[in-house]
């Protein structure tokens, strides 16, 4: 054996490696480095041959030296049969090279290029077994896909002109981040691409109106998109909404969905403002057994105006899980006062939980509450907690609440004040409650 490769053999050097089949050669270079791997096509026209039907390619402009002469000689005439996976992060090149590298890759299935600099326009097609494609880029300024079997499309081209997808027949998902959406282009792909269950459209800055009539889509994000104003949605199969943005959006559901989750991520400014235009919002988006509230500072963010609560409806009267996340831990003497307006959005909820953002894995502590009812009993008629609900609140049934925090460094002062203010919260505002349980756990 001489350095583990070869044998001698009379007198001869017999290469037992390259003689390996061919997934054992490519399981081999999938260890390498994209430098050592086109290195090794340089041993023999075995090593050539392996290289070249290779199943995933990983470039970054760490090879290449910010340089896109390298690429270039890779890419002349090539032909990956087998490729499956190409990436390419950071690296230097051109429309020409990549269109010749994809033209040599003829069974595709996956493609990711994130911040190749000189990249600025993408026209691919003849690539049928095209399944995912991600494109990051702020250069890019035109990108045409036809690609009938593509089921995964996400492209972040800030500055494009122009991006056609109606090709796309079999897309079902899409992730859009691009100034040129507007309005005439949502309205044009959503109706040719029948197949999409999650949208998500972030900083799409010309859109105003969003129209969608879909009995697949599943799931919808809506993020940071400055003009939008309404969105209309008859989309009775929609699971998921989520929407980060301000509370002048005029928003329609189709009033046979039943949302599983909701997210709404509030803006500045101020976050903490209350108005009747933000709790109309919460209304609209509460038709759903989830809802979740984010980017509150602290406790005091989420108190609602008492004149609000005495002139307007809970407006989240069927919502059976509330979460609310906030950037502050609080102190055991604000809990009661966050509680009671949750449960004030929430009247009636299975489930509440307030996390609070931590700097540590799991990146943040919860307190859970969990409640059961009975039937509700009255110690008066027309009670003023109740008059805009179409049922008792948690006042007038609420039976048993089970409190559990989940800390990685609990405080031991503040969860004992927290559960004296707590204790004595529930046992004052729910006459008949028969349990109340306050749990405490580590996470690891």
């Amino acid at each position: 054996m001489e350095g583990g490769f070869n044998v001698i053999e009379n007198d001869y050097k017999i290469d037992k490696i390259s003689e390996l089949p061919d997934f054992l050669l490519q399981q081999v270079l999938s260890f390498l480095t994209i430098k050592q791997v086109v290195q090794s096509s340089l041993l023999s026209k075995r090593w050539k041959h392996v290289w070249f039907t290779i199943p995933v390619l990983e470039f970054d402009g760490a090879y290449f030296e910010n340089t896109k002469k390298r690429l270039e000689s890779l890419c002349c005439d090539i032909n990956l049969s087998s490729l499956k996976k190409l990436s390419l992060v950071k690296v230097r090149t051109n429309d020409q090279i990549i269109h010749n590298l994809v033209a040599g890759c003829p069974v595709i299935e996956d493609i990711r290029f994130e911040f190749c600099y000189g990249l600025e326009n993408i026209h691919f097609s003849a690539l049928p077994k095209l399944k995912a494609i991600k494109l990051e880029s702020s250069e890019l300024k035109m990108v045409e896909l036809e690609a009938s079997n593509l089921c995964y499309a996400c492209i972040t081209a800030y500055h494009a002109s122009e991006i056609n997808l109606v090709q796309c027949k079999n897309l079902k998902e899409l992730n859009l981040e691009a100034l040129c959406i507007a309005d005439e282009w949502f309205r044009n792909h959503i109706s040719q691409l029948p197949l999409i269950e999650v949208v998500t459209l972030s900083n799409c800055n010309k859109l105003k109106n969003i129209k969608i009539s879909s009995h697949i889509l599943k799931k919808l994000y809506l993020h940071m998109c400055k003009e939008l104003i309404e969105v209309e949605l008859d989309t009775p199969a929609l699971l998921k909404l989520s929407y980060l943005g301000w509370c002048n959006l005029s928003l329609s559901l189709n009033a046979s969905a039943y949302l599983s989750e909701v997210i709404y991520q509030m803006l500045l400014p101020p976050i903490n403002h209350w108005d009747v235009q933000k709790i109309e919002l919460i209304s609209k988006l509460s038709n759903s057994k989830s809802l979740h509230l984010l980017r509150f500072q602290s406790a005091k963010d989420v108190v609602i105006p008492q004149e609000l609560r005495d002139t307007l409806p809970s407006p989240s009267y069927l919502v059976k899980q509330l979460k609310v996340s906030l950037s502050r831990p609080d102190t055991g003497s604000e809990i009661d006062k966050l509680v009671d307006n949750l449960l004030w959005i929430s009247p009636l909820p299975e489930v509440v939980v307030i996390a609070y953002r931590i700097n540590v894995k799991p990146w943040e502590d919860t307190t859970s509450f969990k409640f059961s009812y009975k039937k509700p009993i009255f110690d008066e008629e027309n009670p003023s907690c109740c008059k805009f609900l179409p049922n008792p609140c948690w006042r007038h049934c609420l039976k048993t609440v089970t409190i559990e925090n989940i800390r990685v460094r609990p405080d031991e002062e503040t969860l004992k004040a927290e559960k004296e203010t707590l204790e004595k919260y529930f046992y004052e505002n729910a006459k008949f409650l028969e349990s109340f349980q306050f749990l405490c756990g580590v996470v690891g």
